[in-house]
């Protein structure tokens, strides 16, 4: 199935629709359902106020697939760097039905234009928790991997991927 995906930041509205995709995520792995997780991923999202940002693919307004990042903000250290900030990529997922249609590519490839237009001096990404496509899309994007088995990012993104 082919449809071109919008991918956009998740917002405070989204905060559901975040939720919803992380159950899907806990299901396909496998995951008990648990009635209260959507009020409680949902809570501690909004409450995160912006450390944990998602973004949504979505077709005619319905979410599809979603990738979510972490801040990190590493302490200045003597003789080293006055301040590095950068992201662990935990969250890429599209829904099977939509799957091998390019949306985690372009969902990947919003990811690194904000990270880069932040500032971030670099994403990682354990791959084992991010899917069995993540590694192809990871190196189309120019990461290269690490002796741990993730994927990290310079982010000096070429500019024929945007």
């Amino acid at each position: 199935m082919s449809a071109p995906a919008h991918i956009r930041r998740a917002r405070p509205h989204d905060a559901f629709a975040v939720a919803a995709m992380a159950v899907q995520i806990g299901r396909e792995r496998g995951a008990s359902p648990d009635p209260e997780f959507i009020d409680r991923f949902a809570d501690s999202w909004l409450r995160a106020e912006g450390r944990h940002p998602f973004w949504l693919a979505e077709v005619e307004k319905r979410p599809l697939g979603i990738a979510g990042i972490t801040l990190v903000e590493q302490l200045p250290s003597l003789g080293g760097a006055r301040r590095a900030r950068w992201a662990q990529v935990h969250t890429v997922f599209v829904t099977p039905t939509f799957r091998r249609c390019g949306i985690g590519g372009q969902l990947a490839r919003e990811v690194f234009a904000w990270a880069s237009a932040e500032g971030l001096t670099h994403l990682r990404g354990d791959l084992t928790e991010l899917g069995p496509a993540a590694a192809g899309i990871a190196r189309r994007l120019g990461a290269r991997p690490t002796s741990e088995g993730s994927f990290e990012s310079v982010l000096k993104v070429p500019a024929t991927l945007f």
